[in-house]
């Protein structure tokens, strides 16, 4: 007689169904600094290449790049939170957030992009409280 015969092909296909769709939904294998972007909730509303809520990290990069003191005042923005630089939703603050990570998250974002910022719309830039 022969043994090798599949007793339930049913749990088979759904196992390998599950497997599958576990296998492709799953995060990619992340750089620390992306890590800590999607654990303080940034990446809700921003992504590397395209607006979302926020500006897109490309879009900062190109606007604070190269620009003297940036890394400490991008730092004092996303721990106060912000509004007015790039349209009218605010960003909120992360006051829980050390220092050392937000620089951390802030040199990875400047590294990003090299295309120019479009600059805020017209009427909607208001200043930082």
């Amino acid at each position: 007689m022969n043994n090798s015969r599949i007793r339930n092909p049913a749990l088979v296909v759904s196992t390998l169904a599950l497997v599958t769709l576990v296998a492709c939904t799953s995060d990619p294998p992340v750089a620390p600094e992306q890590g800590l972007l999607r654990k303080s909730g940034c990446t809700v509303c921003h992504s590397s290449q395209r607006k979302l809520v926020g500006p897109a990290y490309r879009d900062i990069a190109a606007r604070y790049g190269g620009i003297e003191n940036a890394i400490p005042r991008l730092v004092r923005k996303v721990k106060s939170g912000s509004q007015g630089g790039w349209g009218s939703e605010p960003m909120p603050p992360n006051p829980t957030l050390s220092d050392e990570d937000a620089a951390v998250m802030v040199t990875f974002i400047l590294s990003i992009g090299t295309k120019a910022a479009a600059p805020p719309s017209q009427g909607t830039s208001q200043p930082a409280k």
